[in-house]
């Protein structure tokens, strides 16, 4: 068994085989008040983002059908590529509001029980 040295927990809350981006992407050490701040904002970003986003890629697709060669000549692939791109973002950012929401309800739970 290993010595601890003074001050040491008796048990390590991050492991090293947590990685490096442990501390940030896991939402225990953050203050309820800063979690819904970024509940609010990750909220917002994901609705201004996704708004109109299947519209967008429909009219999209359809430019590209009737057009053809031209409309890749007009930049249609330049935008369906933005469009994959913002659709990857809405997905990280949905993914990261579902984690906050868990963090909050289980915080809520928690202390519910108290």
């Amino acid at each position: 068994m290993a010595e601890r040295r003074p001050g040491q927990p008796e048990h390590d809350p991050q492991p090293a085989s947590a990685g490096p981006f442990r501390r940030w992407t896991t939402p225990r050490p953050y203050p309820t008040p800063v979690l819904l701040l970024m509940f609010g904002l990750v909220a917002v970003l994901l609705a201004w983002l996704s708004l109109g986003l299947l519209d967008i890629a429909m009219s999209n697709l359809g430019f590209l059908q009737r057009h053809g060669a031209a409309a890749v000549a007009a930049g249609g692939l330049v935008q369906t590529a933005e469009i994959v791109a913002k659709s990857a973002a809405v997905l990280l950012l949905y993914l990261g509001f579902r984690g906050i929401e868990v963090e909050l309800v289980a915080r809520w739970v928690g202390r519910r029980d108290d």
